[in-house]
């Protein structure tokens, strides 16, 4: 279960899905500038002052596990650098700040290794990929230098100093290899900054070789991770990246593709669904806030005004917060000459109802913008097949049933398909038992034996296929499952704690990690602010759930409610919403 924001106190500017009254598009780097000037006089510029030059790593170290990490050293060289040429502050042309970038970038030299590369201390060593987060994100500021500098002698300095660390990262990145399917286009972006400041072929065409493989952006703007809370954006800035250092718009094409599709990823309380992400996001709490510069540098580019308007409502979010967006700056200090074209832009919502079925990618998003609402249909490979948001409350559906452990227990749809009324999930699972050989065996050593001669014998079926029927206020779903007669299914409802859980007969002030089985009828969960889920089609067959092998554990930090049975099983449990309550003794089918 996702963590939601806590009191309403600490909630952060919810996203406008709807344009009440006319907006006009503000200039996005000025704001920024008044953003950045604030967070550098608060975070670093006396800390600069207090630590001397010669003891600047001490800066880097990470607070609470006590290591560095050279992506920390290169933030700090390039705040101290904008410090130096963003215009407009009191902090511009600071001579200090000339001479600390100096020093940072001196103490930084010493931690690239022979072969060009540098450390992700985390986990991965001699690690090109994160040289190209390094010069993307960080050693860009070499593009502020270039073209901003008075080209004094220590703002010489400072440039040919830039430009040898970004060419021995380049050496890395060409030779070493990577990882992900986004480290292609994170490399590829930081080889088009280090080509544009060298001239060297050797960049361009080691660019030019991971393109010949294809970009993985289908038509619908869907990249292969499907990462809405991280990598979506690490790629759209790689392909905008590409676009302005190769002097190439055809690879804006990419990210406005991707930043279309995230209008339907995105919730009403400006957060960002990640229950389709196929990376370490999956589930986690995100912000649309993420795609700000992608947004503002292609409204800005493009003349598109559902892309200001989405970068409107992140700068009012940022004003708020007092954050800035250092990537926002470096892009615009990279390509000037449009940062003016913000008096042009006028700023349109997106349209509110923003559902979308994508099969391949195996998700359906269906928005209900009457009731503030979103509903995500799901195959995956995760327990959560179904997510209900209303605001910022949330609900997320699991199936599973005891039948042979784990993968076969736990219900992960196999396919998805549309219906008349709403969405056909089907998980077929096949389970059995090993034959004995029918020759000996080389060695008695059980992990040494050929075991792919054996034969699967005594085959058992667990299929189960759930209905989900979209209501105007919520979902029903009819679930059969069955086959194997005998297994028993708990399908796990969970919410936020802090909630009063009503049935008939019982009243619950519900915590973290609290477990409730609706036996029949239905339940009321309400919120301190009134909003209501109503529960229905209780039913008992058993009280073998949490510790049910090969489901997933119920997560401690939410309240669950199970429905259980027994195949063959047939049930239909319906879910609404109610953003003003409702009449508890009325919905419970009191009165």
């Amino acid at each position: 279960m996702m963590v939601k924001w806590g009191c309403k106190a600490e909630a952060p500017p919810k996203l406008r899905l709807t344009q009440t009254e006319d907006i006009l598009m503000r200039n996005h780097f000025k704001e920024q500038i008044k953003l950045f000037e604030r967070n550098f006089a608060a975070n670093f510029y006396e800390n600069f002052k207090k630590t001397p030059a010669d003891r600047c790593a001490c800066l880097f170290s990470n607070p609470l596990l006590d290591y560095g990490e050279t992506s920390l050293d290169s933030s700090l060289i390039a705040q101290a650098v904008r410090g130096y040429y963003v215009p407009d502050t009191r902090y511009y042309r600071d001579p200090f700040l000339l001479d600390y970038a100096i020093a940072l970038l001196d103490e930084y030299v010493k931690k690239i290794h022979d072969d060009g590369s540098t450390d992700l201390r985390q986990t991965n060593f001699h690690d090109p990929a994160q040289c190209g987060f390094i010069v993307r994100d960080h050693l860009c500021v070499i593009e502020t230098v270039y073209r901003c500098s008075k080209h004094t002698e220590k703002e010489e300095i400072l440039y040919m100093k830039l430009k040898d660390v970004i060419r021995r990262h380049g050496d890395a990145m060409v030779n070493l290899g990577f990882h992900t399917p986004n480290h292609r286009w994170v490399i590829s972006a930081a080889l088009s900054i280090v080509y544009k400041h060298t001239g060297d072929v050797r960049y361009l065409d080691t660019i030019n070789r991971f393109l010949m493989e294809g970009i993985d952006c289908d038509e619908n703007g869907e990249y292969t991770e499907r990462s809405t809370g991280i990598y979506n954006y690490i790629c759209d800035k790689a392909f905008l990246v590409m676009g302005i250092y190769m002097n190439d718009p055809q690879y804006f094409e990419y990210a406005r593709r991707n930043l279309n599709l995230m209008f339907s990823y995105f919730e009403p309380d400006g957060t960002v669904c990640t229950l389709n992400s196929a990376r370490q996001d999956r589930n986690t709490l995100r912000r649309y806030s993420l795609y700000y510069p992608i947004y503002l540098y292609l409204a800005l580019e493009q003349n598109n005004s559902e892309f200001a308007y989405i970068a409107e409502n992140i700068l009012d979010e940022m004003e708020t917060s007092d954050s800035f967006s250092p990537d926002a700056i470096d892009l615009l200090m990279a390509r000037p000459e449009i940062i003016e074209r913000y008096s042009a832009v006028e700023p349109k919502a997106p349209a509110a109802d923003k559902s979308i079925f994508l099969p391949k990618s195996g998700i359906a998003r269906i928005y209900k913008p009457e009731k503030n609402m979103t509903i995500t249909v799901m195959k995956q490979r995760q327990p959560t097949f179904l997510q209900i948001q209303c605001g910022s409350h949330v609900l997320q559906l699991r199936f599973g049933g005891a039948f042979f452990g784990d993968p076969h227990s736990q219900f992960r749809a196999n396919s998805i398909e549309k219906t008349e009324k709403g969405y056909r999930l089907i998980d077929d699972e096949y389970a059995g038992y090993r034959s004995q050989l029918d020759e000996k065996p080389e060695t008695s050593d059980w992990h040494r034996m050929d075991h792919s001669k054996r034969r699967m014998v005594n085959i058992q079926e667990f299929c189960t296929v759930i209905d989900v029927e979209i209501l105007d206020d919520g979902i029903a779903l009819d679930i059969d499952s069955g086959a194997c007669d005998g297994i028993l299914t708990k399908l796990e409802i969970t919410m936020d704690p802090g909630g009063r859980y009503d049935t008939e007969d019982t009243m619950l002030f519900a915590g973290g990690g609290d477990y409730a089985i609706l036996k029949k009828g239905r339940a009321l969960y309400t919120f301190p602010d009134k909003f209501s889920f109503s529960i229905s089609g209780g039913a008992y067959a058993h009280s073998y759930t949490k510790g049910m092998r090969g489901t997933s554990t119920p997560d401690s930090g939410s309240f669950t409610v199970a429905v259980t049975g027994e195949t063959p099983h047939k049930n239909r449990v319906e879910i609404r919403v109610a953003e003003n309550g409702y009449n508890t003794e009325r919905m419970l089918g009191l009165r």
